[in-house]
């Protein structure tokens, strides 16, 4: 009967471990999927960590991304300084047919939108406000 009692606490041990680990997943997950992109516009999207823009350039042209953060009144800021930290945020060059990592700091200064522009006459691709995977940064 004991060794019954043991693997049935065991066995309801495991699919609570398992269960309360997929809810911590959920709830920490980034903002990964991946939005089109076209020069000359603009585009918003909630930033859920502390990761960088990933950005995706699928054109034969190279590119121009300016990142800020964004609030629910309408206005940018500067994500750029941190903490003594100063980073590139605007105009940074994404090459021609290549994946780029941009550094900000929009989660870490408390804000919850990113903002990104694009230039580079002809370029598109795909972006999205929160990265996973090792890209080298633009």
């Amino acid at each position: 009967m004991n060794k019954k009692i043991c693997k049935l606490t065991a066995a309801i041990s495991a699919v609570t471990l398992a269960f309360a680990s997929m809810l911590t997943s959920a709830a920490y997950a980034a903002n990964i999927s991946d939005t089109d992109w076209d020069f000359s516009a603009g585009y918003i999207r909630e930033k859920m960590d502390d990761s960088s823009v990933y950005v995706k350039n699928t054109s034969d042209v190279n590119a121009l991304i300016s990142v800020y953060a964004y609030t629910k009144d309408g206005k940018t800021h500067d994500a750029s300084k941190f903490n003594g930290s100063t980073l590139k945020t605007k105009d940074v060059p994404i090459p021609a047919r290549s994946e780029r990592l941009v550094k900000q700091f929009i989660h870490e200064l408390g804000y919850v939108y990113a903002y990104v522009y694009f230039t580079g006459p002809g370029s598109h691709g795909c972006w999205s406000p929160d990265s996973i995977g090792s890209y080298p940064y633009a």
